[in-house]
């Protein structure tokens, strides 16, 4: 970016599987046959400890955003994902600095799902990572496959406005699979079936904040639809409630100046404009 203050994007595309081992030797041998290439040396081991910030209602994760500060690993820092897809999420990043604030760009950023409410520590996650890097037949890397040991706790507002830890730890282990370089959703796929011959299943969750806030948050409110039958009035406020969801997860991208951004937010609120102007009633 001409901008060096500007934050970094990092498009990451990631499936999480259910695993209470560790993947052994014969299981990285096949899924490295998988994404084509040779079977990687031993893991790279990494401690992370990330913080992951919210409002008190939740309303970033309920947005399906998360904002964390990490320490460790190779890309410690500050992160707001967003979400870009299928599988894929875009990881706006700012530099660790010393501060607990969280940074004024991302903030920003995801404003239109915090509406400016506090933004405040929700979870302490710990994960112990083993990482094997996955190559195609070329010997360029294409995925990363990561044992992680996760430890999280809950938080809340303690004393002077610090934070307590709420509930008692909570436990588990997972496999990820990542892809980098030139890496495509073909690759994932085959690593997927390999996982599956192997009984080694997707996750429930797609993030492991969600896993550990699922309790928290209330269910969605029924979605209009404009079923076949559907009164007139139904069918518009679906088509609204469209037009609305769209603003909303429009307005990171446009803030973002991304490619495309403002043209999509100016054509759901037209939509939206000409709809209110034609059925009035």
């Amino acid at each position: 970016m001409g901008n060096g203050n500007a934050p970094q994007v990092v498009r990451e595309t990631e499936r999480k599987y259910e695993s209470a081992e560790p993947p052994g030797a014969e299981l990285i041998a096949e899924l490295a046959a998988a994404a084509g290439g040779a079977t990687p040396a031993a893991p790279a081991r990494h401690e992370l400890s990330a913080t992951y910030y919210d409002t008190a209602d939740l309303r970033l994760l309920r947005s399906k955003l998360t904002l964390r500060r990490r320490v460790g690993g190779d890309d410690a820092g500050w992160h707001l994902k967003l979400p870009a897809g299928a599988d894929s999420r875009d990881e706006v990043r700012r530099p660790l600095g010393r501060a607990r604030k969280p940074p004024q760009p991302l903030v920003t950023l995801s404003r239109a799902a915090h509406r400016d409410a506090p933004l405040e520590p929700v979870v302490e996650l710990d994960t112990v990572r083993n990482e094997w890097t996955l190559t195609d037949s070329h010997g360029e890397a294409v995925a990363t496959v990561t044992d992680d040991r996760v430890t999280a706790r809950t938080l809340g507002a303690g004393a002077g406005g610090g934070t307590s830890v709420e509930t008692e730890p909570l436990e588990w282990a997972e496999i990820e699979v990542e892809l980098i370089g030139q890496g495509t959703v073909d690759v994932l796929d085959r690593i997927d079936e390999a996982l599956q011959r192997a009984g080694v299943h997707r996750s429930a969750s797609s993030s492991k904040l969600g896993r550990v806030l699922a309790d928290r948050i209330p269910p969605a409110p029924p979605r209009p639809e404009a079923s076949t039958d559907a009164t007139a009035g139904d069918v518009v406020l679906a088509y609204v409630t469209e037009q609305a969801e769209t603003i909303h997860a429009t307005d990171p991208r446009v803030r973002r100046d991304a490619p495309d951004g403002v043209h999509a937010m100016r054509v759901a609120c037209r939509r939206m404009r000409s709809t209110f102007q034609s059925f009035r009633a």
